[in-house]
């Protein structure tokens, strides 16, 4: 009986996996090698998912994009001005885990 997979969270798992590895060592260290590695999967389960590795940072660069657009617009809901300011930029800012990654 073949695994069912959710697709969508391997996806997700394996975005996750790229931003560690971008965190940690740079874009030179983000080899498909090192994000299946880090996603705990072999080299070849990247491949139906994000068949080049461009494929996959944009991904992961869209998926990063549209997190910290939907935290902004929820921080900045119903203020202006300076306190839409800060609001704004206290979100973009690397202060803890769920923003740098």
């Amino acid at each position: 009986m073949p695994k069912i997979v959710d697709h969508d969270q391997r996806r997700g798992e394996l975005v996750n996996a790229t931003w560690r590895i971008i965190a940690r060592g740079g874009m030179e260290g983000a080899t498909m090698r090192e994000i299946a590695a880090e996603a705990g999967f072999a080299n070849g389960a990247l491949k139906p998912y994000f068949p080049p590795k461009d494929d996959l940072l944009t991904f992961a660069f869209g998926h990063v994009f549209n997190q910290t657009n939907r935290r902004m617009a929820a921080a900045t809901a119903g203020l202006e001005g300076l306190a839409a300011l800060r609001a704004y930029c206290h979100e973009i800012l690397p202060l803890d885990e769920e923003r740098i990654s």
